[in-house]
Formats: C-alpha cells, sequence, structure tokens
C-alpha cells in the first residue's frame, strides 16, 4: 500500500510539474505561447490555455507593444471564466476580473478590454454594470463597428430596449458600407467601408437589427 501510494504521489507531481515544462518547451516567444493558449480556450481546455497564457505574459517585454499583452490577460481571463462557470469557487471569477482590469490599464483607449469586462458582468447576472462597460467600448472607440453591436446585442436580450438596440445595429451597418450617388448614372451604389469586418459580423448585423424590427416588444430572451 505503502508503495502504490508513493507511485500515486510521484505520478501526480510529474503531472503537475511536467505541464509548465511542456508549455516552455513547445512555445518561446510571447506570440507563439500566446496563440497557442487562445487556441487551446477555443478547444475547451483552459487550464492548458492558463499555462500558455501564463507562459506568454512572462516572456512579454517592455519594449514590446501593449496591446498584445493586453489581450493575452483577456484570454487568460476568459479561461479563468471558462473554470469559474461550472463551480461554486469565487476564486476563478475573481481571477477572471483581475485580469480583465489589468487589460484596461494597458489599453484603456481600446474597445476590447471594455467588452470583456462588460461579458463578465453579463455572466454574474449583473446586467446594469455589463451595459456600462460596453457603453464604455463605444465611448473609446466610437468610429467602430464591434462595440456597437456588442452593446446592441446587450440591448436586444437583456433589457429589451429595442429602439437603442436597432440604433446600435445601424451604427454598426454603417461601418460596413456607404451608400453613394453617381451624378453621371444618376444611381445610388453602396462601397464597402470597413475590410476588417468579417462577413458572419456582417451578417450578425443585419440579422439582429431585422429581428428587433420584426418582434420589437413580444421577443422572449
Amino acid at each position: 500500500m505503502k508503495l502504490n501510494l508513493r507511485l500515486f504521489v510521484l505520478t501526480f507531481a510529474v503531472v503537475i510539474f511536467s505541464s509548465p515544462i511542456v508549455a516552455q518547451k513547445e512555445c518561446a516567444t510571447f506570440a507563439d505561447c500566446a496563440e497557442k493558449g487562445a487556441a487551446l480556450l477555443l478547444q475547451n481546455k483552459p487550464d492548458s490555455a492558463i499555462l500558455y497564457l501564463d507562459r506568454a505574459i512572462l516572456l512579454w517585454k517592455e519594449t514590446d507593444e501593449k496591446r498584445p499583452l493586453s489581450n493575452a490577460y483577456i484570454e487568460r481571463g476568459r479561461s479563468y471564466m471558462s473554470k469559474a462557470r461550472p463551480t461554486i469557487d469565487d476564486n476563478y471569477w475573481q481571477k477572471a476580473l483581475e485580469d480583465f482590469t489589468k487589460a484596461i490599464e494597458l489599453i484603456p483607449n481600446g474597445y476590447y478590454p471594455y467588452v470583456a469586462i462588460g461579458f463578465y458582468y453579463q455572466q454574474k447576472k449583473q446586467d446594469d454594470l455589463a451595459l456600462t462597460f460596453y457603453s464604455k467600448a463605444v465611448e473609446v472607440e466610437p468610429n467602430n463597428a464591434h462595440p456597437h453591436f456588442e452593446r446592441g446585442h446587450r440591448y436586444y436580450y437583456a433589457n429589451k430596449k429595442w429602439d437603442d438596440a436597432i440604433a446600435d445595429f445601424t451604427k454598426a451597418i454603417s461601418f460596413i458600407t456607404s451608400k453613394s450617388y453617381d451624378e453621371e448614372k444618376k444611381t445610388f451604389s453602396m462601397t464597402k467601408i470597413d475590410e476588417s469586418i468579417s462577413q458572419q459580423d456582417r451578417g450578425n448585423y443585419y440579422y439582429y437589427r431585422g429581428r428587433c424590427h420584426g418582434t420589437q416588444g413580444g421577443l422572449e430572451n
């Protein structure tokens, strides 16, 4: 029995201490570690994602751009949230909040950290706070379609504020295309503006605005 217990303890220790070593061997740069961490989160492997994102954050240098580091904190915070949802351990929620707050400190004028912390409060069922941070995302980047869509999405689902949702979806759509008038041909044409917005995102902007128009006042959560 003692031998078996000793073997169990040894095996457990090997697993625990080898994981960071694996992360160190498989990625040697900030970008590589951050990319692997984000990919593992998408695969629903938050524990492994955290290891790689820890490693990425350690490898970041003061001379590097702050935005990628901010994104790494956000991805690690999302990993902690993924661990927090099925448990009653508030420690993971707290770690997630700390990472999102750090992300905002690094990039106070970028929309993405505010959307991340807005989503955090959304998951905590604190919708007033969620909308406060979604609105802050719009405030810091008013000419970006993404924060308008995220806030509109919250208005649509949580608050049933249809007019506000439609206004945000319409604003997001305005960054996709612009209507211009050809004097010679006497016709209107639509010109794409922001090519960085994916086709799926574009479709979502129109889809949710249509849903608001079609079910205004009567859609269930």
